[in-house]
């Protein structure tokens, strides 16, 4: 991933935005062949709707509709954040990796006689292209997963709130018997 790649603005599903990393796609397609990814779900999300705000006039239907909905975009939702995990695992392997290869370079490169501190070749390690472009990948996760547990966030005080009124209707049902 070269610095241009950090533009976002071209992504539009979460799969083409874990394409951009280098098992992001494959992790994708490996999860949808086991049954653990719904394709169909993440394909083209273009805009996440928001919660009605007068819920007390809504049919009963209507809020059944809500739940379902809600309860759908929460377990989406689940699915990314689990595969954003993944990457992040993946990219701490890979990163650990290229910066042990990078300082091995640099002490291979060391001049007879030259010395350097070990914060020195860790410093010049992570002046190393492999090792910067995955500390890239590492801020496109962490802006990912923020954005995801955000989500989840919402979506878990939606579901919260689409309970509260299925419970308040429930407990006015005209003929209900109080124990």
């Amino acid at each position: 991933m070269a610095s241009n790649d950090m533009n976002l603005g071209d992504l539009r599903n979460i799969k083409a935005s874990l394409s951009r990393l280098p098992n992001g796609g494959p992790a994708v397609d490996l999860a949808a062949r086991l049954g653990l990814w719904s394709s169909e779900q993440h394909a083209q999300v273009i805009a996440r709707k928001s919660l009605p705000q007068n819920l007390a006039t809504l049919t009963a239907d209507a809020i059944s509709n809500e739940n379902g909905y809600w309860t759908s975009e929460y377990g989406r939702i689940r699915e990314i954040d689990g595969a954003i995990n993944g990457q992040r695992e993946l990219n701490k392997i890979h990163l650990k990796r290229a910066q042990a290869a990078a300082r091995g370079r640099v002490r291979l490169a060391i001049k007879e006689g030259e010395k350097l501190t070990a914060t020195q070749v860790n410093d010049k390690a992570e002046e190393d292209i492999a090792v910067l472009d995955l500390a890239e990948q590492a801020a496109l996760i962490e802006l990912l997963s923020a954005h995801a547990k955000a989500a989840l966030e919402g979506t878990s005080q939606y579901l919260a709130t689409l309970s509260r009124e299925i419970t308040l209707r429930t407990a006015n049902l005209p003929g209900r018997t109080n124990f």
